[in-house]
């Protein structure tokens, strides 16, 4: 297949959702967490029209791939695969949603070429264990203090309990934007009810650790933390949204 062609095709199938609760989220990884890099974003699963043509077409091209490659890792048993077999076309949308988030999320870099070995399947205690981890090892109280909101948003936008969950072994060679870090994670919340997928990422280059552990010492955990009152999910019970422990 021409990774470039299958790349232009794959531009064409998801749609960035806006959300403000995202956009407060991403102002807490971008500004507040000095020197992380992360970003938590929406997007829309639903083809109509010219997009269902595109998709159906660029999974034409996939099983075209899948057929012409008989000791391809695709065609690998349903167990060592993170979705099933490529043989299977709800397997081939999964893997073409995930392909695209990436393609939209990191534009400089292409990964119309990765395929499902690629990719890992992960249990939702692992994926929030992973978040706290990595997210609290940076300031424990800060974490602490907007933990909350952070699993009220993901409880609001993706209902993470009726999502697969995936994640992007990082590549080296395709983005070492994954490699270069001292931590983090990547995760795909894929809800096939909702026809949506979030993907949450966060990079902890070495110097992060050290710059937070200083301005907290310099400033105090108030002047870093600066969360305004709207941030607090009281409201959630009025709009049937509850909290979610992961």
């Amino acid at each position: 297949i021409n990774t470039e062609y299958m790349g232009i095709l794959l531009c064409l199938i998801m749609k960035l959702l806006t959300s403000q609760r995202l956009e407060e989220v991403n102002e807490i990884l971008s500004e507040r967490l000095h020197g992380v890099i992360g970003r938590m974003e929406s997007f829309s699963c639903k083809a109509a029209g010219t997009d269902k043509r595109t998709e159906a077409k660029l999974d034409q091209e996939l099983q075209h791939e899948v057929a012409k490659s008989p000791l391809s890792p695709s065609l690998a048993p349903a167990g060592t695969s993170p979705f099933g077999p490529l043989s299977v076309a709800v397997n081939r949308k999964t893997l073409i949603y995930l392909i695209e988030t990436m393609n939209i999320m990191f534009s400089d870099y292409d990964f119309s070429s990765l395929r499902e070995h690629n990719f890992a399947h992960l249990p939702l205690a692992d994926v929030s264990q992973t978040i706290d981890r990595v997210l609290s090892a940076l300031s424990p109280d800060y974490f602490a203090s907007i933990h909350p909101f952070l699993y009220g948003v993901l409880a609001r936008e993706i209902l993470p309990e009726d999502c697969e969950v995936f994640s992007y072994i990082p590549d080296d060679e395709v983005a070492p934007v994954f490699t270069e870090s001292l931590d983090g994670f990547n995760f795909f919340f894929f809800n096939r009810k909702l026809k949506r997928l979030l993907f949450f990422f966060v990079s902890v280059p070495p110097v992060a650790a050290v710059d937070m552990a200083d301005l907290v010492s310099v400033y105090g955990l108030d002047g870093i933390i600066g969360l305004e009152a709207e941030h607090n999910l009281d409201d959630d019970a009025e709009h049937g949204v509850h909290d979610m422990e992961l």
